[in-house]
């Protein structure tokens, strides 16, 4: 682990809340924000204005698009067989988010706008627009009804 500081002079345009690890290879994208004790593996691309919270690995080859938020804890494999040498890191495509302790399989592909539930465990590509959860993760319900969920909550509905 690597302390605030001197990752804030590798990469300046980027905000750290405390001490994380990033590999080798590693472009993270201007306003990207990263919380305490992440690990970002070697070869991973981070896009622009990410969030990415507090305890959250991204395993080797991962790719985060741009305003993607992946929350605490949630895990990312990049061996679909372990223990390989063969390594293919998902994918996560723009303003997807990722809920806590979501652990996404290695090769997967999370569609644009996708939203995956707490602890969901991902072993097939989630489709644009789409909110899974459960393990393994299945559909509840499209990004439509999500945001419209969100805004209630917000206003203070249960």
């Amino acid at each position: 682990m690597k302390c605030k500081e001197e990752l804030e002079k590798r990469f300046p345009h980027v905000k750290f809340y405390g001490p994380a690890r990033v590999g080798e290879g590693v472009p993270i994208g201007e306003g990207t924000k990263i919380g305490e004790f992440v690990k970002i593996s070697d070869n991973c691309i981070i896009g622009k204005r990410c969030q990415i919270f507090y305890h959250a690995s991204l395993s080797k080859h991962v790719t985060l698009e741009d305003d993607v938020f992946v929350g605490p804890g949630a895990r990312f494999s990049n061996d679909k067989y372990p223990p390989t040498k063969r390594s293919k890191g998902a994918y996560v495509e723009w303003r997807a988010i990722i809920g806590i302790n979501a652990c996404i399989g290695a090769g997967i592909r999370i569609g644009t706008r996708a939203v995956v539930g707490m602890g969901a465990v991902v072993t097939k590509d989630v489709p644009p627009d789409t909110v899974v959860m459960g393990n393994p993760a299945r559909f509840y319900c499209t990004r439509f009804d999500y945001d419209v969920k969100q805004r209630k909550w917000i206003e203070g509905e249960p």
